[in-house]
């Protein structure tokens, strides 16, 4: 979080008194709750009619699971005895979105095909994802899958990646789209992570998205080079950001052995987009 953002939660949290708070008080329990943005993460639910969109969101969800450590997800079956590589499984989640039955990647062939061995088989919804959850009705992705890459992935829409929030796993992707070849080996990359990792945390984050270019391509840490040069740095730079207006709140807690989980996804500007309470 850079200084402007923890100016503005400052400035916000200063007239608050829970002390004066009604419902406030004491009282056997816990409670605890956890404020994450989306833009930290990669935005499944593309309009599939927008080819720069598509391809997009194609790219980043391919350069985050196609490391070697991931291999072994896409070797082995499922429980169901069948395999997945990975372009089969980014494809499953484009038809799971666009209002075609034709299987993405091919002239023809039925999109419903891919969940005929299920026992309970659907079709492709054909339709935006409603929930995160709905994601694993997509082929292919399966509790292995879902164990590996969910804290990686959103479907509310956001358009940038925050370069000051985001996982290493994101960070990476990022990095495989932009950079210029020959990329850099799986050692190599975590050591630039790692360098990214640290400068952020050492720093509060990157004051804005010029920065960062700069950091990755000026030294002194590192020297990296973009590929397409100029038009490249462009495309990087409008592909990033160093503000969030979406987030999800998580809050639990227990009062006298009753307990109640709630999830909240909204905007900044105070727009509800997601609410469940359990």
């Amino acid at each position: 979080m850079n200084e402007e953002n923890k100016e503005e939660v400052n400035e916000q949290a200063a007239g608050l008194s829970f002390g004066e708070a009604e419902g406030f008080g004491i009282f056997e329990g816990h409670f605890q709750a956890t404020v994450e943005d989306e833009e930290r993460k990669i935005n499944l639910n593309i309009r599939p009619g927008n080819a720069s969109e598509k391809e997009g969101m194609k790219k980043a969800l391919m350069s985050l699971i196609e490391p070697v450590q991931y291999d072994i997800l896409f070797e082995n079956p499922d429980k169901y005895g069948q395999y997945h590589d990975r372009n089969e499984i980014i494809n499953a989640v484009v038809d799971w979105i666009d209002p075609d039955n034709v299987m993405e990647g091919f002239d023809s062939g039925d999109e419903a095909s891919r969940y005929e061995y299920l026992d309970e088989h659907y079709p492709s919804r054909n339709h935006f994802f409603d929930t995160l959850d709905e994601v694993q009705l997509v082929a292919g992705i399966d509790d292995r899958f879902w164990n590996l890459f969910s804290d990686s992935l959103t479907i509310y829409r956001t358009k940038k990646i925050n370069i000051n929030t985001c996982n290493p796993e994101v960070m990476r992707s990022l990095l495989y789209q932009y950079l210029a070849e020959p990329l850099p080996q799986e050692t190599e990359m975590t050591a630039i992570l790692d360098k990214i990792m640290a400068f952020r945390l050492e720093a509060g984050g990157f004051w804005n998205e010029d920065g960062f270019l700069n950091y990755l391509t000026l030294g002194p840490d590192l020297v990296l080079e973009i590929k397409d040069g100029a038009n490249g740095k462009r495309a990087l730079r409008n592909a990033i950001t160093v503000k969030s207006e979406i987030f999800t709140i998580k809050a639990e807690g227990d009062i006298n052995n009753v307990y109640r989980n709630i999830r909240v996804v909204m905007k900044k500007d105070g727009t509800l987009l997601y609410y469940r309470e359990e």
